[in-house]
């Protein structure tokens, strides 16, 4: 496989990164409660092979946290997870003044009926 160059230099360097104190926030916690609401309307099933509960929470903490400008997921599924990434960044748009893209990406796409027919 071919090698290619990877620019890292504009990358946040997170040195100083709490992450007890990402997890124990209160403000985090607090829209947490209220974005949980309608996250829980999607109805995201547990047993489906997806991302569980307490990982999808702690997306969405460092995501609303860190206010990237741009979210890469890699393995989407059934979307679980880049649910709780984008709900973090619609919350956190007021605080960091700007848009911010997801794009998400998988190999096989797992609600395709046609190729999942067993």
């Amino acid at each position: 496989m071919r090698r290619i160059r990877c620019e890292a230099d504009n990358l946040r360097h997170m040195r100083d990164l709490s992450l007890a104190g990402v997890f124990d926030s209160h403000e985090i916690e607090s829209v947490w409660r209220d974005s949980k609401k309608a996250l829980d309307a999607f109805a995201i099933p547990d047993t489906a092979g997806g991302v569980n509960l307490g990982d999808r929470r702690a997306i969405y903490y460092l995501v609303y946290h860190l206010m990237p400008s741009a979210v890469l997921e890699i393995g989407t599924h059934i979307g679980a997870s880049t649910l709780h990434a984008a709900s973090a960044l619609h919350v956190s748009r007021p605080r960091s003044g700007n848009g911010a893209t997801l794009t998400t990406v998988d190999i096989v796409n797992v609600n395709d009926p046609i190729k999942n027919r067993g």
